[in-house]
């Protein structure tokens, strides 16, 4: 329960924040969540984070800035509203480590995607009704099952490894949108772009090299 309630809040702030404030500078608060995930794992769990963890976060980070290149005339009073649903995100993942590891990933899993559907339903009663064409349909439903796998892995891995190994991995996310948005869209990125996608790969490749280890079985 406190981890969809965590869920639902994070994204009802973040994304208000999102509609009154351009959408680099919001993802550039966003992407601060490892920075965060790290600080209230040792706050909250006292796992120690070593230097070299947060020089490879930071790494990243600052790949991160290069890539999204955030205007400074962007950031308002809404950049603080952001900045609180980046902090209630990192809460929601170190609040999967509270969850006892009897209680299976799956559901888990599931009960994330149902309360997003409660949420969902509920917003829906406050809309307009708009026919969706059948091919909206079919995308719909990919993108539920790539997000729904997205949670999986991600809550699953939270579990088993280190918060502050983890976190890195996060920035990946940016990196394959902007690929995607290349390959589909024909997006080119400037040069400082391909010095921040530089800097993420190599803080994720730096990662896995230092922080191999084994993990405690999961229960699925």
């Amino acid at each position: 329960f406190p981890y969809t309630t965590l869920f639902r809040s994070a994204r009802l702030v973040y994304l208000s924040a999102l509609f009154h404030m351009p959408l680099g500078n919001a993802t550039a608060i966003n992407m601060s969540t490892p920075l965060l995930i790290a600080l209230f794992s040792g706050l909250l769990l006292g796992v120690h984070v070593s230097p070299r963890n947060w020089m490879i976060i930071g790494l990243g980070f600052i790949g991160v800035l290069l890539v999204v290149q955030p205007q400074a005339e962007g950031f308002n009073g809404w950049a603080w509203v952001a900045l609180a649903g980046t902090c209630l995100h990192a809460l929601r993942d170190v609040s999967v480590r509270f969850i006892p590891p009897a209680v299976p990933s799956m559901v888990i899993t599931i009960g994330t995607a149902l309360s997003a559907t409660v949420m969902a339903g509920v917003w829906f009663m406050t809309q307009h009704w708009v026919e969706v064409p059948a091919l909206s349909w079919l995308m719909l439903a990919g993108a539920a099952v790539f997000l729904s796998s997205g949670y999986f892995f991600l809550i699953k891995a939270t579990r088993m490894a280190d918060m502050s190994v983890i976190a890195p991995f996060r920035y990946m996310g940016l990196l394959t949108a902007v690929i995607a948005g290349f390959i589909i869209w024909g997006d080119v990125p400037n040069a400082m772009a391909w010095c921040g996608m530089l800097l993420l790969v190599s803080a994720g490749l730096l990662m896995l090299k230092l922080n191999r280890q084994s993990v405690p079985a999961d229960n699925t």
